[in-house]
């Protein structure tokens, strides 16, 4: 097993999560997703950690009473009952990081913070060093958390079920992660010029626009000839909200119209 150091760049970090940021749960679907399609969250793979801690849900008879995941560093059962907590390896830039820690209140209840941890790439089997992970508060401000059982080995969609998140987004995060977008003007997406790559964007090259049957009919038959079936040119796809057949870099409304055509000569 190789250890490997936290990141490659000094604006991407490591990080742990294991509750509701996992791919598929609330916050991730309401928060980390759209940092994933701005180029500011990249997912690595599935992981766990290399030591073992305890990890519950937020019991009922606590406000808010989301049954959200409580990681912790201590916890009233030995050490022998706690687990290796399974979750996922990401990496994210320093505005992703600021946004997540609104959403779990860093700085603000002190309740959550960050702690540096080991992590296994379940992919390669890598050790991940300086990870960051959000842990929860307790020694001194929550004593009766560590009294709280079960203690789970991992947040799955059991426990997910019972997640109570708030009605409304939280305006604020999102606000964060948008940071300094530009709207591209092929595919009217948001994006971080920084991270602006050849396939970022995703748009069909050519029109969407509609055609008689006729054009498809043999010599003769005029039945439905009247018809008009729209369709994308480039790819011959019905669906005018379908994903675009050609990628390349976003486009900004500042640069000039011929740029948009330009590669497609």
């Amino acid at each position: 097993m190789t250890s490997v150091a936290s990141s490659t760049t000094s604006k991407f970090k490591h990080l742990f999560v294991y509750g509701t940021l996992k791919k598929g749960y609330t916050n991730y679907t309401r928060y980390l997703k759209h940092s994933k399609n701005l180029g500011r969250a990249k997912f690595i793979s599935p992981a766990i950690t290399v030591e073992k801690y305890p990890l519950i849900l937020r019991p009922t008879n606590r406000l808010p009473n989301t049954r959200g995941p409580i990681l912790m560093t201590a916890h009233q059962e030995d050490k022998s009952k706690w687990y290796h907590i399974e979750g996922e390896l990401w990496k994210v830039d320093e505005i992703t990081m600021k946004a997540l820690d609104i959403l779990e209140g860093v700085n603000r209840t002190n309740q959550y913070h960050h702690e540096n941890i080991q992590v296994i790439h379940k992919d390669n089997n890598n050790i991940i060093n300086d990870c960051t992970c959000y842990f929860y508060t307790t020694l001194g401000m929550d004593d009766e958390l560590l009294k709280i059982t079960p203690l789970l080995p991992s947040y799955d969609d059991k426990a997910h079920n019972e997640y109570k998140p708030p009605n409304e987004l939280n305006t604020e995060i999102l606000k964060t992660i948008y940071t300094d977008t530009i709207t591209c003007k092929r595919c009217k997406q948001k994006y971080v010029n920084e991270y602006n790559t050849n396939k970022s964007c995703k748009h069909h090259s050519e029109s969407y626009a509609g055609e008689t049957k006729q054009r498809w009919q043999l010599p003769g038959d005029t039945d439905g000839s009247a018809e008009i079936h729209f369709f994308y040119s480039c790819c011959g796809n019905y669906d005018e909200n379908s994903e675009g057949c050609h990628t390349s870099k976003h486009i900004s409304y500042d640069e000039d119209d011929t740029i948009l055509y330009k590669e497609y000569d």
